[in-house]
């Protein structure tokens, strides 16, 4: 018997529609696609695998020895030692200042994996020019005890810092300054918010959230990448402070601060210096080094040592007795 259908309705269950016969996908394109999936998702694991362990790892830096410049680059260079927060021992170079009775004196602070003699450079020109200078280890790096926290240790490291150059007879305790690297400049921005002995702030390659940054880092590994990345920092301990650089830089004023960038950094956003700069303020100068990423700013400007001492020696100059800040 032949069903004729009407032409204006067909009721989806009518027995006139009609339904082509279901053609089986080939075996082999079953397997094909099979395979672009593990493959995908091989790739995307692979990418969250290596981005956890880089994190994890960057949270145990390398210990070890430092050796001491060889060179009479840092004169009257001595080892010195002071106890961080959770009780380690922080251990750094001092070279005194010279040239004046008591004379302005600076802290550098390294970077994420290296040890004192990462601004090496800085230190030996200020030095040159009769600063102080006072290179440590941070916490879980070099000689130093402790471990990386990205947070309490480090300050108290820092603190610990500043008490040491304040109780030297040849140092002004007014006219003390820090010049932070990367973490070290993410450490300088947080106690210089409530330490007004610091009186002048040099940021280079300086994060304004931390947060943000481990996306901007891993941004071309996509989001399995950055999943990967907070996997391996929380599998390594890390519990970031509530308060970033950005949240507290504005604490800085009207204190000089001078910010500096790698135009190409590919590490730490060079929107966290702007960031940074307009946070600060009027009392803040930026700069963004056009060629420079996370590091290699003298390479890429050959003034770079030049203008961070000029920086310093106007930000530093010697107060009347009347601008003197307290005495902690």
């Amino acid at each position: 018997m032949r069903i004729f259908c009407a032409p204006h309705r067909v009721p989806s269950a009518h027995p006139c529609v009609s339904r082509a016969p279901r053609r089986p996908v080939p075996a082999p394109a079953l397997l094909a696609l099979s395979g672009v999936v593990a493959l995908a998702i091989a790739f995307q694991l692979r990418r969250a695998v290596l981005a956890a362990r880089a994190e994890y790892r960057a949270l145990s830096p390398r210990r070890g020895p430092v050796a001491r410049p060889a060179d009479a680059s840092l004169p009257d260079v001595r080892d010195v030692a002071w106890r961080g927060g959770d009780g380690g021992s922080i251990r750094g170079w001092y070279a005194p200042p010279h040239g004046t009775p008591r004379g302005p004196a600076i802290v550098f602070l390294h970077g994420t994996g290296g040890d004192r003699t990462a601004l090496l450079p800085e230190a030996r020109a200020l030095a040159a020019a009769g600063y102080g200078v006072l290179l440590y280890d941070g916490p879980g790096h070099g000689e130093s005890g402790g471990r990386l926290e990205y947070g309490a240790a480090e300050r108290a490291a820092l603190a610990g810092a500043l008490d040491f150059l304040a109780r030297r007879p040849e140092v002004d305790g007014a006219r003390l300054g820090a010049v932070g690297y990367s973490l070290g400049g993410y450490v300088a921005t947080l106690v210089a918010a409530d330490d007004a002995r610091l009186r002048a702030v040099v940021l280079v390659g300086t994060p304004a959230d931390l947060r943000a940054q481990v996306d901007f880092e891993y941004r071309d590994g996509g989001p399995a990448a950055r999943w990967g990345a907070r996997l391996g920092q929380r599998l390594g301990g890390l519990a970031l402070p509530a308060e970033q650089p950005v949240d507290v830089a504005a604490r800085l004023a009207p204190r000089r601060v001078l910010v500096v960038h790698g135009g190409a950094d590919r590490t730490v956003d060079p929107a966290d210096a702007r960031a940074l700069h307009a946070a600060v303020g009027p009392s803040a100068t930026l700069w963004l080094v056009p060629g420079a990423g996370h590091a290699g700013f003298a390479e890429a400007a050959p003034d770079y040592l030049a203008r961070l001492r000029a920086f310093l020696d106007d930000a530093l100059r010697p107060l009347p007795a009347a601008d003197l800040p307290p005495s902690r």
